[in-house]
């Protein structure tokens, strides 16, 4: 009850304490969690040119991720664990127990004169299970993305320290045409190449179709396999920019 003014010279006032704030929001934390996870890095400029070999000014390159030291440790494990995730699988066969039928004994165990038998699904009759038959396996295994991820940092920038690396403004063409393409990489030296865009044009992606040693890959699809099986490694100016949203992290 409230003290009357006699006793406590006055009525009680009521005083609302404020609940204390949580000290990061949601969405601050994430914000600390990406900062954390990036990766502290330098920019050098670099050239870009056209698909005709014309200077489109240049453009800032991660040291991050086109500067990285030659790691053939790394790009061993990921090749081979790429490898090993194409590698199909065995087709499994049938066993005894897995075929249809023989449930019941073909004869009786004596008197008939022929061989004992207690199914016809065994492996010595036609139709039967495969003794010791092969199973289902799949040969892949596990990869931590951190290391994916500095594979292949380490393959661009190998590119890059062989003078392999060229940055182009875009990959616009005029027309699909196969012949169109192959005399700007003729022109270019283009012989065994890789080429990277954010997004592919559909004009250049019917025109590399035909072209055995000219490999088409968006950026979200670069790996390290493709990049070090062809010599040369084109990226579009979209491309830089997706692989170091990609790449500039731990």
């Amino acid at each position: 009850s409230a003290a009357s003014p006699a006793a406590g010279g006055g009525e009680r006032k009521v005083v609302v304490v404020p609940k204390p704030a949580a000290p990061h929001t949601v969405s601050r934390v994430q914000e600390e969690k990406r900062r954390r996870e990036k990766v502290a890095t330098n920019y050098a400029e670099y050239p870009v040119v056209s698909l005709s070999g014309e200077a489109k000014g240049s453009i800032e390159l991660a040291s991050a991720v086109f500067e990285m030291p030659l790691r053939k440790d790394l790009l061993q494990r990921v090749v081979l664990w790429q490898q090993a995730r194409k590698r199909p699988d065995a087709i499994p066969v049938k066993r005894r127990g897995e075929v249809s039928g023989g449930g019941r004994k073909p004869w009786h165990q004596k008197g008939s004169g022929r061989a004992r038998h207690g199914s016809i699904r065994s492996p010595l009759w036609r139709g039967g299970g495969k003794a010791h038959g092969r199973r289902a396996k799949s040969w892949a295994f596990d990869m931590p993305k951190k290391v994916r991820r500095l594979a292949l940092r380490t393959a661009i920038s190998a590119r890059m320290q062989e003078g392999r690396l060229v940055i182009v403004e875009d990959l616009d063409i005029e027309d699909h045409k196969t012949s169109l393409l192959q005399g700007v990489l003729d022109r270019n030296g283009w012989d065994s190449a890789l080429v990277i865009s954010e997004a592919v044009p559909d004009n250049f992606k019917l025109a590399c179709s035909n072209i055995a040693t000219v490999d088409v890959l968006p950026a979200l699809g670069a790996n390290v396999y493709s990049i070090l099986k062809r010599r040369q490694l084109v990226i579009s100016r979209s491309g830089v920019d997706y692989l170091h949203k990609f790449l500039l992290r731990l």
